[in-house]
């Protein structure tokens, strides 16, 4: 199968890299940075493309690029052959516009970094294609990187995308939080990653709504309030704070008010 690449971001790379490890073959790679584009393009043995229309000159052409870039590039491109797709978890086919008969959707349910790309290959990947041939490519390219993959329509795939930004990126993030407060009281942060280990481990295999603990689960109100008066120094973590340990509270219907909270 030949291909192309409009992008030269983490998905571009990963995508591009598997495909050549399982034998297909990249006939160019376009973008706006072209020092990007021509590293990206030097890996995978392929041209620099200068010209847009040069896309789909392929079999398939894998737009991986930023929600706002996929229609730009749709709509620059003429009438082809070649099956179109990108690879955003939030974004309708219809943003690829009307060039190609055979458009699609492919999105790894996954955080992609080039800085340490997964060697395994167990990456769920939501599909749509509007068509059996689209569809057929699409499942083509997913098998070079993952035993996982299921239809998924553009509602389902934004509400994926949703719960995947909590699970991922605000975890992520509340970790971060952490690191610095413990960078800030002179607390070595390694001690947190065996509990950490125990909460992914934990929901793994358990309902997570079974294996919650913690103060806002069991009503611990002088808890709540000494954590949030210890977080008066920085606003908004002390707003976080308040926040999900409503949000736990309603959960198990603790009954604590705005108002105990506020004390």
């Amino acid at each position: 199968m030949q291909f192309t690449i409009a992008g030269n971001g983490n998905m571009a790379w990963f995508l591009g890299q598997k495909l050549i490890q399982s034998g297909h073959t990249c006939n160019g790679i376009y973008g706006r940075n072209k020092a990007a584009v021509t590293a990206l393009a030097g890996a995978l043995q392929a041209n620099v493309l200068d010209n847009i229309q040069e896309l789909t000159k392929a079999d398939v052409c894998i737009i991986a690029v930023t929600d706002t870039g996929i229609p730009e590039i749709g709509a620059q491109l003429h009438n082809t052959k070649a099956v179109l797709i990108h690879t955003s978890g939030t974004t309708a086919t219809s943003a690829l516009g009307n060039t190609s008969e055979n458009t699609g959707v492919l999105w790894p349910v996954y955080s992609i970094l080039k800085t340490g790309f997964p060697q395994h290959r167990d990456i769920p990947v939501a599909w749509e294609a509007n068509t059996e041939h689209a569809g057929q490519i699409i499942q083509e390219i997913i098998k070079s990187f993952s035993d996982k993959a299921f239809p998924a329509n553009t509602t389902q795939r934004q509400w994926l995308h949703l719960t995947a930004v909590i699970a991922n990126n605000f975890t992520n993030h509340l970790v971060a939080l952490c690191e610095e407060i413990c960078t800030e009281q002179q607390l070595p942060y390694d001690i947190l990653l065996p509990i950490l280990r125990q909460t992914f481990e934990r929901v793994m295999t358990v309902p997570a709504k079974n294996v919650q603990t913690g103060p806002a689960k069991r009503g611990d109100l002088p808890t709540i309030e000494r954590h949030l008066n210890m977080l008066s120094a920085h606003p908004e973590w002390h707003q976080l704070y308040k926040s999900i340990t409503a949000s736990i509270e309603n959960m198990y219907q603790q009954g604590h008010t705005e108002t105990d909270l506020n004390r």
